[in-house]
């Protein structure tokens, strides 16, 4: 008798056996809210673990010719991020006299990191050609020796805040949506630092820095359609998709010196503004538990952010500029926590 006792606590406090799925029974109202069925249900907390590798445009920073003779066999150097880990932390408040529309502010951490080297080991037509569109005035030879090697550490710091408001609802049995509207705002910062040494062992360094900062509006729908549940548990596909037009700034610099004097670009940078796409979609389990007084569920999936015109690199002697988009992608564990 004991054993069933604590056998029948155990169900109650970890959900019943019914199907718990994050819906209300439709009751013939329209868009019925979709948020978890629990006593409470006002507040929410959740953080992510990402694993994301930084796909940045632009990042030629040399070029070697490995062939002597005239055809000029040249090869780019290119700057290959890997992947790193980054989090992200929220909170969000369920507003349950106001149609149950709910609003969530978060933060995203992410930083990437890498270097690179190239080096030739005899002197060739076109030697070790500086690359980057910015740093094409850097010299391809020191006093008449031609560079032979070089390296460069390129690093993104990403610091973004959102504030969402939104409602979810059935669509049907299944399938439920939530569109959302809010703000987003941070910054991106990017340093590139490299040096380049000749045949007569003569150097020139450079560095640059590409700075963003902004804010704006954004948009977009969550997207939730269960698949199938058991005792108290329910499993289901999601996609999240959502945009954002932000007004910035770009404090951009560029600089070189060595044993040649030092050639710095000032006033490059310039107020624009640009537009984000993200997409979020993966597997997703729910679950209520301490007798329906809380609400737990874990996502995983793919995520990609793709900012355009992010890195914005100016050629001297020019009145244009070139702008590469940067994208972020890879896995993203999610875990909320409703009470």
């Amino acid at each position: 008798m004991i054993k069933k006792t604590s056998l029948a606590a155990f169900l109650l406090y970890f959900g019943s056996a019914a199907c718990i799925c994050d819906s209300r029974i439709d009751s013939g109202m329209m868009n019925v809210s979709s948020y978890p069925n629990i006593d409470s249900n006002q507040w929410d907390v959740w953080c992510d673990a990402t694993f994301w590798k930084a796909m940045q445009g632009g990042t030629e920073w040399a070029a070697e010719n490995f062939d002597k003779g005239d055809s000029g066999l040249i090869r780019l150097k290119k700057v290959h991020f890997n992947y790193e880990w980054g989090f992200k932390v929220g909170i969000g408040y369920n507003l349950l006299k106001h149609d149950e529309w709910d609003t969530q502010f978060y933060y995203t951490w992410f930083r990437a990191e890498q270097r690179d080297s190239g080096r030739l080991e005899e002197p060739a037509t076109l030697a070790f050609y500086p690359g980057m569109n910015a740093f094409f005035a850097v010299p391809d030879s020191i006093n008449g020796s031609y560079l032979n090697s070089g390296d460069i550490l390129w690093s993104i710091k990403y610091n973004m805040l959102d504030w969402e408001l939104g409602r979810g609802y059935m669509v049907s049995i299944h399938l439920s949506l939530r569109p959302h509207f809010g703000l987003k705002g941070g910054e991106i910062r990017q340093n590139i630092n490299g040096h380049y040494t000749s045949f007569d062992d003569e150097k020139i360094w450079f560095k640059s820095k590409n700075h963003f900062t902004g804010i704006g509006p954004s948009i977009g729908v969550n997207s939730r359609w269960e698949f199938g549940s058991w005792k108290s548990h329910s499993f289901s596909l999601f996609g999240d998709f959502g945009g954002a037009w932000m007004a910035g700034h770009w404090d951009v610099r560029s600089s070189f010196g060595g044993d040649e004097p030092t050639v710095t670009f000032d006033h490059l940078s310039q107020n624009r503004s640009t537009i984000t796409a993200q997409a979020f979609m993966g597997l997703a389990w729910d679950a209520n538990f301490h007798y329906d007084q809380c609400h737990f569920s874990a996502r995983l999936g793919y995520e990609a952010q793709q900012w355009f015109n992010q890195l914005r690199l100016f050629l001297p002697g020019e009145t244009f500029r070139y702008n590469y988009d940067l994208m972020l992608q890879g896995a993203t564990f999610d875990v909320r926590l409703d009470f």
